[in-house]
């Protein structure tokens, strides 16, 4: 079975997520939940190699951190794109940025 590697700006952008969610003034959310929402993405990354297609990166600025994304529609305003790249001998996935469609620049 394929392994997921996060590297470490992966890491900082699902700690950032969360540091959003507790410093966001439109929104109260508990600690709980904003980490239960970055916990949401974790495991749509960790579920990667399970996969029936990859989907290539379309997105110039999404190219620049890796050569695929997974995108994850967590309601109707917000989408998260995970962009990796997988190891061509191992098949392992490595998950390079996590991004959302607010920041996202086409």
């Amino acid at each position: 079975m394929n392994r997921v590697f996060f590297s470490v700006q992966s890491e900082q952008d699902l700690s950032d997520i969360v540091v959003g969610f507790l410093l966001w003034s439109k929104v109260i959310i508990s600690e709980d939940e904003a980490l239960r929402y970055a916990d949401d993405i974790y495991i749509v990354a960790k579920s990667i190699p399970d996969l029936p297609y990859h989907q290539e990166c379309q997105c110039k600025m999404h190219l620049q951190h890796g050569e695929y994304q997974q995108k994850y529609c967590r309601n109707k305003r917000t989408t998260w794109y995970i962009i990796y790249d997988i190891e061509p001998f191992s098949g392992n996935v490595l998950i390079n940025k996590i991004i959302s469609n607010h920041v996202t620049i086409e």
